[in-house]
């Protein structure tokens, strides 16, 4: 979204720019006028050991990717963690 998408179809992102942050694209992403996302965006930092978003990172890595594959297209067990996120 922030790299393609807003080049592509700014429409779908105003009033975000390609300097708005990630937590701006994905609070949008959520909240925007055609929302994708059915749940609601990490809290905005990234995720440390031992707090909610890692522990959801590891099950990506270690139990999604296996069960879901198509649910993450594009990672894979050795995706780093901010990609994950």
């Amino acid at each position: 979204a922030a790299t393609q998408g807003i080049k592509d179809h700014p429409e779908w992102y105003s009033p975000l720019t390609n300097q708005s942050s990630f937590e701006d694209f994905q609070l949008h992403i959520y909240t925007g006028p055609n929302p994708k996302c059915s749940k609601p965006p990490c809290p905005c930092q990234n995720a440390a050991i031992g707090d909610e978003c890692h522990s959801s990172i590891e099950w990506v890595k270690t139990v999604g990717l296996k069960k879901h594959p198509k649910d993450f297209d594009g990672l894979t067990p050795l995706s780093s963690d901010l990609d994950v996120q």
